[in-house]
């Protein structure tokens, strides 16, 4: 079995990626204005696409992707709500996690 990115840190690097986004606007003293639809989780997302080989892997970031987004812009949610849906419609869930542990399956 190919070794996989475990969810939790995948979660963590997720939350660091749009941390620095924020951090990145703060320029001696000032802050940069975000301009209109710029979002931290856009980099986020932004540094994540095309970096995963395995469907679990997606899968994991579209979920945390969509919860990040909490419905903030509805296309948005209905394309990673359709991504979502497409992963579990072609793999069983239960062999998509069959490796996880009992704590990482509670957080997904």
């Amino acid at each position: 079995m190919e070794k996989r990115r475990n969810y939790i840190e995948l979660k963590q690097d997720y939350m660091l990626i749009a941390f620095d986004a924020c951090a990145s606007k703060f320029h001696l003293g000032k802050v940069d204005k975000w301009v209109d639809n710029e979002t931290e989780y856009g980099y986020a997302d932004y540094d994540f696409e095309c970096c995963f080989r395995l469907p679990i892997e997606y899968l994991m970031w579209y979920v945390i992707s969509i919860i990040v987004h909490a419905g903030r812009n509805y296309t948005y949610h209905k394309m990673r709500l359709r991504k979502i849906k497409e992963i579990l419609r072609e793999h069983d869930i239960e062999n998509l996690i069959s490796d996880f542990g009992m704590e990482e399956r509670r957080n997904l």
